[in-house]
């Protein structure tokens, strides 16, 4: 694995994870369980930030809003959701898709040039590459 691949792993296994919910949100690990969803596996998806690419804030959310369109379009239900450093010196918005197939979100992600996505499995929270043969440059 590279350094600029460590780095990247690096980042998503020390970041925090939040969705929203009616009720709260939940906060979560790669690597940890979330007894309150079990059985219901989502992906955590964004357009921000493809890889190791840094475009604009406009052009991010330009990205991120026509991922927002694709996932409503395929009619997956959707929770806002949220990456974000622990020492909060960095945040990307993202959406929570449930009822969406791994392969189906990792293609997804993969259209938007992301190089990973967190799967929760139903179980555990766990980061899943996007295989470059499918990665894209962001659109």
């Amino acid at each position: 694995m590279s350094d600029r691949c460590k780095s990247l792993e690096s980042a998503y296994l020390n970041a925090e994870y939040e969705v929203d919910f009616r009720h709260g949100s939940l906060v979560f690990t790669i690597g940890e369980a979330i007894p309150q969803l079990t059985g219901r596996p989502f992906a955590l998806i964004t357009a921000y930030n493809p890889g190791h690419h840094r475009p604009t804030p406009e052009a991010n959310e330009a990205a991120n809003q026509r991922l927002a369109a694709e996932l409503a379009r395929a009619r997956h239900e959707t929770a806002t959701a949220r990456a974000r450093s622990r020492d909060g010196s960095h945040f990307e918005p993202s959406f929570a898709v449930f009822g969406m197939a791994l392969e189906e979100a990792v293609a997804a992600a993969g259209t938007f040039g992301q190089a990973a996505i967190v799967w929760f499995d139903g179980t555990v929270a766990r980061l899943v590459w996007v295989p470059e043969a499918i990665r894209r440059s962001a659109p």
